[in-house]
């Protein structure tokens, strides 16, 4: 597993456009349906895969901004390597995972 890096994101309802029964929250690492905390990337702390190394790199820019983080959840999202067999590539599934707030 390749660390790609951290996120301060919300965890969103279902919007009813995507009609998925029995899906009641979503966690997801884009800005789509959970937008980002902030407009960090003007700040240029996040690494090459547009996030953070470390969850104490982002809050220490919103606590320079004075943003209150206490709605949002700490997610790490991770690379796999994954060899296909039948196209002969290799290719990389991310995973995002949820890490409680501290």
């Amino acid at each position: 597993m390749i660390a790609a890096g951290y996120m301060a994101k919300t965890i969103s309802k279902t919007p009813d456009w995507l009609n998925v029964p029995g899906v009641s929250d979503i966690y997801s690492l884009s800005n789509f349906i959970s937008p980002a905390f902030c407009d960090y990337i003007r700040h240029w702390k996040h690494n090459g895969y547009w996030l953070f190394n470390s969850p104490s790199a982002f809050r220490e820019l919103a606590a320079a901004d004075r943003l209150d983080l206490s709605n949002y959840a700490c997610f790490i999202t991770r690379f796999t390597t994954i060899n296909d067999e039948h196209l002969g590539d290799t290719e990389h599934q991310s995973k995002t995972l949820l890490r409680r707030r501290q």
